[in-house]
Order: structure tokens, then sequence, then C-alpha cells
């Protein structure tokens, strides 16, 4: 069984002044921890008002140097880029001018050597002009050498002898001017005769019926085989010979520079 509790000794009432004591020291404490406590958050919230300005700060400058970064980098970019677009500018019009300057040297070349030829083409009309002036000079002059004389029927014996060695024919026929029929006629036994001695050969010349123009100088044409081989030995077909044998001598006489 149980034991009995004891009774409880009843508690003493607090004397006045201690109750008096107990509450003056809790009126001053308490205004006391409350400014402690509220000075105490005051701070932490300064604290994280100055770390949020710093961070801030720290952001604000980052972006700052990040921007003068990207900034300078742009401006490197842009310069880069300008002296580029420059360079290929100038070498684009350089080429562009080189070749314009070719082209124009070209079209300068083309219009000097056009000049130049169509000077030569000009000297050489000019010249053969002047070639032609003095065969037609000496043409005209062939009519003082086919006077009757002895100095023209020697000719007509050496130009009948000269055109049948040529022929080497033993019948031919000689050609002449009507004005000139008699002294041929008188000239053909001696050119038979000196034909014989230079080939060995004997001949059978004859003044054919046939005459030149009356507008021929003068000389004679040999015809052998019917008419099938022909030597011209006139005066005028004598001068062409000449001329075009003499033609660079008569240019150098007359154009001398």
């Amino acid at each position: 069984p149980l034991e009995p509790l004891e009774p409880l000794e009843p508690l003493e009432p607090l004397e006045p002044p201690f109750f008096f004591f107990f509450f003056f020291f809790f009126s001053l404490f308490l205004p006391i921890s409350r400014k402690f406590i509220s000075n105490k958050s005051h701070n932490n919230k300064m604290d994280k008002q100055r770390q949020l300005e710093n961070m801030k700060r720290f952001l604000i400058q980052e972006a700052r140097e990040k921007e003068a970064e990207v900034r300078l980098q742009a401006e490197e970019a842009y310069d880069a880029e300008k002296q580029r677009l420059e360079r290929e500018g100038r070498e684009l019009v350089e080429r562009e001018f080189e070749r314009k300057m070719k082209a124009a040297e070209s079209r300068k070349r083309i219009m000097q050597s056009n000049a130049k030829n169509q000077r030569r083409i000009q000297i050489l009309k000019e010249q053969d002009m002047a070639v032609q002036k003095v065969l037609m000079k000496t043409h005209q002059q062939l009519a003082a050498i086919s006077q009757p004389g002895e100095k023209y029927q020697k000719l007509l014996h050496d130009l009948v002898l000269q055109a049948a060695i040529l022929l080497e024919q033993p019948v031919v026929e000689v050609v002449c001017r009507r004005a000139d029929v008699q002294m041929v006629q008188a000239i053909l036994p001696q050119a038979s005769s000196e034909y014989a001695k230079r080939t060995s050969n004997q001949i059978k010349l004859s003044v054919s019926s046939q005459y030149l123009t009356d507008s021929s100088a003068g000389g004679v044409v040999l015809s052998a085989m019917k008419g099938k081989i022909i030597c011209s030995n006139t005066l005028e077909q004598r001068l062409r010979f000449a001329y075009e044998q003499q033609l660079p001598k008569i240019r150098e006489m007359l154009f001398e520079n």
C-alpha cells in the first residue's frame, strides 16, 4: 500500500521590498534591451546596404569596363574594316587608272602608227608619182631615138639579133612599124649572118605583113611558129624592162633621204 503524501508547506508571501526591487530592475533593463536589439538590427541593415552598394559599384564598374572593352574592340574592328575598304578602294582605283592609262597608251600608239602609216603611204604615193613622171618623160624621149638614121638602124639590128637568139627558132618573122620596114629589110641579111656566127645555126628572117601600131615608139617584135612564140623587143618594152631593173637606183637618185 502507498504511503500518503505529506502535505506541502504553504509559501511565504514575498516581502514588499523585494518585489519593488525586481520591478524597478525590470523597468530599467527593458528599454536598454530594446535599444540594443534596435541598434543591432539597424547595423545589420546598414551592412546589407553597404554590401548592396559595393555590389552595385562593382557591377557598374564591370559593366563600364566591359563597355570600354567592347567599344575598343568595335573601334579596332571599325578601323581595320575602314583601312581594308580604303586599301581595296585605292587598289581598285589604281587598277582602273592603270587600265585606262594602258588603253590610252594603246590608242595613242595605234593612232601614231596609223598616222605614220598614212604618212608613209602618202610619201610612197608621191614617190611613185615622181617616178612615173620620170618614166613618162623618158617615154616621150623615145621618139627622138627612133628617128630614121644610122643609129636607129644599128639599134634595130641589135634588137632583131637579140630576140632571135632568145627564140632559137629556124624561121622567124619580124613585126615593125610601117615607117621602119625598109630599114628592117636592110638589116635582116646582116642579122642572119651574125646569128649563124653566134649560134652555129641557120635562121630565116623575114618582115611580117603585120605592123606595130602607129603609137609605138619603135623597135621590133619577133614571131615564130605562126605566132605561138613571140618575143617583144620594142622600145617601150625595153624601157619597161630597164625601168623595173633600175627602179631601186632611180628611187635612190630621186630620194636620197
